[in-house]
């Protein structure tokens, strides 16, 4: 049971280790054979062990972007950047929003306890 526990905690620290789901994807089940398969031959193994053999989380996850082709991964660092920059646009047009909304109330509370409030009436006809 111990080298189940082992197992699960170096593949969960392996995938988060991993930036982008679609490498998780892809890279994870490879991964998580290649571990099975060691544990097998070496049912005593520990995490440092594993760490040793395969390499720390992040030693891996850095092995694998170092494959990547330069034109994809400057790509999804665009593609970053583009999502970065319409959360922004969209947080500053909602403050401008608010901005105004609450501008608006304050002049209008202002006027209605200064006694600049009109108030207009129909006149009735004779």
């Amino acid at each position: 049971m111990n080298n189940h526990r082992v197992l699960k905690q170096y593949i969960r620290q392996t995938r988060n280790a991993l930036p982008s789901r679609k490498l998780k994807r892809q890279i994870m089940p490879q991964i998580y054979a290649s571990v099975c398969h060691y544990m097998e031959q070496n049912p005593e193994a520990d995490l440092k062990t594993l760490q040793e053999h395969f390499g720390t989380p992040y030693e891996i996850a850095g092995s694998y972007l170092q494959e990547l082709d330069q034109v994809v991964l400057l790509r999804k660092l665009r593609n970053n950047k583009r999502i970065l920059a319409t959360i922004s646009t969209v947080m500053a047009l909602l403050l401008l929003f608010w901005l105004g909304y609450t501008t608006s109330e304050f002049v209008s509370s202002y006027r209605t306890s200064h006694g600049y409030n009109v108030i207009i009436t129909k006149k009735e006809a004779s």
